[in-house]
């Protein structure tokens, strides 16, 4: 399922894999997939969330690159209701991004600092 979401996301005929961060429930009857392409693609992370398991909304993440150094730490949450976040933090760069949904993916926000 990821490789078919990060598709579109990539450089065509790029053929990337793709690595999955996690996935759950909300508790709202969404299920999500949070993915991101393999070092070198140039995809950062993606979200997908569906509430029938056959129509999926996908959006890649604002200001979430992909993990380019050993020791990039990545952590998903799940909440309820259609709340989730994405925290990446780069020890090499000194650089924190964060992303948050309120409403099941349909807007993100997001912080950055360094």
């Amino acid at each position: 399922m990821c490789r078919d979401v990060i598709r579109p996301y990539g450089p065509s005929g790029g053929g990337w894999e793709a690595n999955v961060l996690t996935t759950g429930s909300d508790g709202a009857g969404g299920t999500w997939i949070f993915c991101e392409g393999e070092g070198g693609s140039g995809i950062g992370s993606i979200s997908a969330r569906s509430t029938d398991g056959n129509r999926w909304t996908t959006q890649s993440l604002p200001g979430i690159g992909q993990r380019n150094h050993a020791g990039d730490e990545v952590s998903v949450t799940i909440g309820s209701q259609g709340h989730a976040s994405l925290t990446r933090d780069s020890f090499v760069s000194g650089i924190h991004n964060h992303v948050w949904t309120t409403n099941g993916g349909t807007s993100w926000f997001g912080l950055t600092y360094e």
